[in-house]
């Protein structure tokens, strides 16, 4: 991997013999789907653009100069917008035409809000409040991924992917960079709720290391950031792809 993300040239896209640098984020960014289609995950960042006073990017860029970063690079909650403030618009927007395509049925525990409104106000909460990742294809948004708050020892996850985009391993992929991001950050563990019903759901979660803890009128699940996966979700391609241990990579 390289040291900038977005760019192309991480050198073309067979990540195979990737070894990675100190400078690559927690997880590769580059991602194949069940179908073989190229996607790219990265963090959602807002900053402000070069000369023109205050936009919002998920582009992944570093934060405004001067403000505060935590230990593992990102901007301290200190450093992040309000839900309305002018940087955290462009996110609020692209994320709400994705979100434009969930109907009833795609919906979990009333969320995302029908509303555009409500809808507007929840995923502003989430960019101020959160660590949020997108999940991107010829460049529309097509998943979206968030622990939250962003700064508490036990964070929250919601993971969501556009309803046409299901089954191809991108909600999957979400949860790993949410692991990552969280372990390289020094979390203690990542929490979710899910409907009792929602099986094909709880089968991602159990997947990537969560267990049931709690079968209220929710099921609630529970990841501890020192379960060897949330070592091996960091692991460059060349590991995760090669050798089953890191320290046997040539």
């Amino acid at each position: 991997m390289c040291a900038d993300v977005t760019d192309a040239a991480c050198r073309g896209w067979d990540g195979g013999a990737c070894e990675g640098t100190v400078h690559c984020p927690p997880r590769c960014p580059r991602f194949r789907d069940a179908n073989g289609e190229r996607w790219t995950i990265r963090p959602v960042t807002p900053v402000p653009a070069a000369g023109s006073g205050d936009r919002s990017s998920d582009e992944g860029d570093a934060n405004e100069e001067g403000s505060e970063r935590e230990a593992d690079g990102r901007p301290s909650v200190e450093g992040r917008p309000s839900a309305d403030h002018p940087m955290a618009r462009v996110g609020v927007e692209r994320l709400n035409g994705m979100y434009e395509a969930f109907e009833g049925r795609d919906r979990a525990q009333g969320l995302p809000p029908l509303s555009r409104d409500r809808r507007t106000d929840w995923i502003g909460s989430l960019l101020a409040e959160g660590h949020n990742v997108v999940a991107e294809r010829d460049g529309r948004v097509l998943g979206h991924a968030a622990y939250t708050p962003a700064d508490a020892p036990r964070p929250e996850i919601a993971v969501f992917v556009h309803p046409a985009f299901h089954g191809r391993g991108v909600g999957t992929e979400l949860c790993r960079h949410l692991i990552a991001d969280a372990a390289a950050g020094g979390r203690e563990a990542l929490v979710l709720h899910v409907a009792a019903g929602n099986h094909v759901a709880r089968g991602v979660y159990q997947t990537v290391g969560f267990r049931t803890v709690d079968r209220g009128g929710d099921v609630r699940m529970e990841l501890p950031l020192d379960e060897p996966v949330a070592t091996e979700v960091r692991w460059p391609p060349f590991v995760r792809t090669g050798p089953a241990d890191p320290t046997n990579a040539e």
